[in-house]
């Protein structure tokens, strides 16, 4: 996602720096990055690191005091996800942008530059995973009152079998799990998914400076809209399938939400988030001059608007055609007032947007060894613990090991990537 360059707008990561020449009436932003980017990433990551960490958790516990509907439009930690994508088709088109955005990036270059710098992490982060499932499998056996024997953690981890097992450890190898879902929970480590998407966004780019030729950006734009809403119409209504209640052991009542059923992989793939990327590509032309300003860019009763209705989206089928891409406008628009904020000198690195801006950093780290973790932290804390104190603690250890990962394996990664000595001053 947007969270897998090391610097916000780098030279070095193959993104640009916005200069304060390309856009009139603004100040100088800093050369290196832009710190708000930044900001959105950790802001994102934090989303899904407290959805999966404590949202499923208080679900139940909040529906019990009559509370669920008051905190419902508060714990939507998956549009951290919308928000990575806007940012991420910012950032890879950005260097398009600042140069020439008509013009295709030469294929093999990008990927070796996008392999180098994604896929040693990604490695690593399996690896933690495979180490995660017998120890989260043992203390769940034990909680259950199994007993703690080869075969019992071993029936947990590869309930199909170890063919099954391993043919998802390959499918998750090869980045394919939307045409084979089963593997991430095979791994425990679902946010994989959203990798996945990430190359097939890749792939689309290739045709957003071909049509930005022809049509320009803000036809282009509305090319990926039409492609997005097919896309998903056709999963939910066509012959990809229809949807169901999503999260059915949540007591939500007599109306619940909807999902896509075991197509709910064709939901997540490409066409069906390529609206929100090229939002993000639009947004870096705004953000360069290539595009004219318009209020409505950073508006925020539009950004307000777009988001009650993707909630009431998600409680119907139809609105699951449309409630995503309602996210991603209202993301587009928060990465435009961030941009323009910094652009103008009215955003620095001070106060609360220095810790932000550094999360930001190693977002990608903490989004790809999370999950596993809080399936090793998260249960046995609470052990020892009132549960809501030890979900805090659990998340604030994860934050502090993806620090870590960050520092070990991602820095070095990106180093490789380049060609050079790691140093985490080129953090």
């Amino acid at each position: 996602m947007s969270f897998t360059s090391e610097r916000s707008l780098s030279v070095a990561a193959g993104v640009p720096v916005i200069a304060a020449a390309a856009v009139t009436q603004t100040t100088a932003v800093d050369t290196n990055r832009l710190v708000g980017i930044d900001v959105l990433r950790a802001v994102g990551a934090l989303m899904v690191l407290v959805q999966h960490g404590f949202w499923i958790f208080i679900a139940d516990d909040l529906w019990k005091r009559g509370t669920f509907w008051g905190a419902y439009p508060f714990i939507q930690g998956h549009v951290g996800v919308v928000l990575f994508l806007v940012v991420s088709g910012f950032c890879i088109h950005g260097r398009a942008a600042r140069a020439n955005p008509d013009e295709n990036p030469g294929f093999l270059a990008f990927w070796s530059r996008r392999l180098k710098r994604l896929y040693p992490p990604y490695l690593a982060a399996m690896a933690l995973s495979l180490i995660a499932l017998p120890i989260a499998s043992g203390f769940y056996a034990w909680e259950a009152g199994e007993p703690l024997t080869f075969a019992t953690i071993w029936r947990r981890i590869a309930p199909g079998g170890g063919g099954e097992f391993a043919f998802g450890g390959l499918i998750s190898l090869l980045l394919l799990t939307p045409f084979w879902p089963k593997a991430l929970d095979l791994l425990g480590n679902y946010p994989f998914w959203s990798l996945a998407l990430e190359e097939q966004l890749y792939l689309l780019y290739f045709g957003l400076p071909w049509l930005r030729r022809r049509i320009g950006i803000r036809n282009t734009l509305w090319v990926a809209l039409a492609v997005s809403l097919f896309w998903r119409a056709a999963s939910v209504f066509g012959p990809l399938g229809h949807g169901k209640p999503m999260m059915s052991h949540v007591p939500f009542g007599v109306i619940p939400p909807l999902s896509p059923e075991a197509t709910m992989a064709f939901m997540n793939m490409g066409p069906s988030r390529w609206f929100e990327w090229v939002l993000g590509a639009m947004a870096v032309e705004i953000a360069l001059g290539r595009h004219p300003r318009h209020p409505i860019q950073t508006s925020w009763p539009l950004a307000a608007a777009c988001s009650v209705l993707a909630l009431a989206c998600q409680w119907s089928h139809w609105g699951w055609v449309f409630t995503d891409l309602l996210w991603g406008v209202a993301c587009w628009i928060v990465v435009n007032v961030v941009v323009r904020c910094e652009q103008e000198g009215r955003l620095r690195a001070s106060g609360l947007i220095a810790p932000l801006a550094k999360l930001g950093l190693f977002s990608y780290s903490l989004y790809l060894i999370h999950e596993p973790l809080i399936h090793v932290l998260g249960r046995p804390l609470i052990q020892v613990m009132p549960w809501p104190f030890a979900r805090v603690v659990a998340m604030g250890v994860i934050i502090w090991l993806a620090y870590k990962f960050y520092l070990w394996v991602e820095i070095p990664a990106m180093a490789w990537s380049r060609g050079r000595k790691a140093t985490t001053a080129s953090a």
